[in-house]
C-alpha cells in the first residue's frame, strides 16, 4: 500500500513540475490558442479604392458637310467634354494593376467657331437649295450642348510604385448614353420661324450612343492606406463614327484629377 502511495505522489510531482516549466516557456494564452494566435492580427485590405473624379477634354473637331457651308473652309469647329463622378478601383499585384469601373455625369460642348471660350463668330449655312437656287442664312455664335451618363472602364500600370507616391499609365473607354441636348444661335430679324427650327435641328442632332477613349499618364501622391490624389494628362480620342452630329470629333488633349479613398476606412 505504502509502494503504490509513494508511486502516486511521484506521478503528480512529475506532471506538476512539467505543466510548470511548459508555462513558462511560452507567453501567456499563447499555449491555449496558438493555432489562431496570428489571425487575429487585422491588416486592412487598400486593394478596393473609392474614387471621385472630374476631368476635361478638348477635341479638334471638322466639319462632317463642307458644303453646307458657304465660308466652311474658314470655319474652326471645337468640342469639350466636361465629366464627374464616382468610380470604384480593384488593385492586383500589390497594386501594380488597377481596373476600375463606374458612373459619370458628362457634357459635351460644341462651338461652330473659334471654340471655347471665344465660340463668336459667323457663318452662312444651307437653309434651303433646288436644282436651280441655293440659299443661306447667317448664324452667329452657335453653340450646342448635350449631356451624357457615361459608363467608364479604366485600366491602370504602375511605372513607379513608392509608398507615398507613384507614377503610372493608363487607358480608358467610355459609353456614353445622351440625356439631353440643346443648341444656342443668333440670326437676322427676318428669318422665318421654320428656317428657324430647321437650323435648330441641324444644329442639335446629336449622337445618342459614342464611345471615346483615353491614354494618359497620371502621378499619385499618397499612399493608398490614406485617402490619395491623382492628376492624369493625355490624348482623347473618338471610337464610334457620328452619323448624325455637323462635325467630328479628332485627337486633343485631356486633364483629370481625382481623389481616392480605401474602402476600409468606411467598415473598418
Amino acid at each position: 500500500m505504502r509502494i503504490l502511495y509513494a508511486i502516486g505522489l511521484s506521478v503528480a510531482l512529475l506532471s506538476c513540475t512539467h505543466t510548470a516549466s511548459g508555462r513558462g516557456k511560452l507567453l501567456p494564452g499563447y499555449d491555449a490558442d496558438h493555432q489562431y494566435y496570428f489571425h487575429r492580427t487585422y491588416i486592412p485590405d487598400n486593394s478596393v479604392q473609392l474614387g471621385f473624379s472630374a476631368g476635361y477634354s478638348l477635341y479638334r473637331a471638322t466639319l462632317t458637310r463642307q458644303e453646307d457651308f458657304r465660308n466652311g473652309p474658314n470655319l474652326t469647329p471645337a468640342a469639350s467634354l466636361l465629366h464627374v463622378g464616382l468610380l470604384g478601383e480593384k488593385g492586383f499585384l500589390n497594386m501594380r494593376l488597377t481596373v476600375a469601373t463606374g458612373v459619370y455625369y458628362s457634357q459635351l460642348n460644341s462651338f461652330l467657331s473659334g471654340g471655347w471660350p471665344s465660340y463668336k463668330g459667323a457663318a452662312y449655312v444651307v437653309d434651303h437649295e433646288d436644282d436651280l437656287t441655293v440659299h443661306y442664312t447667317s448664324v452667329n455664335d452657335v453653340r450646342s450642348v448635350a449631356s451624357y451618363v457615361s459608363v467608364p472602364v479604366e485600366v491602370t500600370f504602375a511605372l513607379v510604385n513608392d509608398t507615398d507616391y507613384g507614377l503610372y499609365l493608363k487607358g480608358s473607354a467610355k459609353a456614353n448614353v445622351n440625356l439631353y441636348a440643346t443648341t444656342k444661335f443668333i440670326t437676322g430679324v427676318s428669318t422665318t420661324e421654320e428656317v428657324k427650327q430647321r437650323l435648330t435641328s441641324y444644329f442639335e442632332s446629336v449622337d445618342p450612343f459614342f464611345v471615346n477613349a483615353h491614354l494618359k499618364v497620371g502621378f499619385r501622391w499618397g499612399s493608398f492606406d490614406t485617402p490619395n490624389f491623382r492628376l492624369e494628362a493625355g490624348i482623347p480620342f473618338k471610337l464610334s463614327k457620328s452619323n448624325t452630329t455637323y462635325y467630328q470629333m479628332n485627337m486633343g488633349i485631356t486633364a483629370q484629377i481625382a481623389l481616392y479613398i480605401p474602402l476600409f476606412i468606411f467598415y473598418g
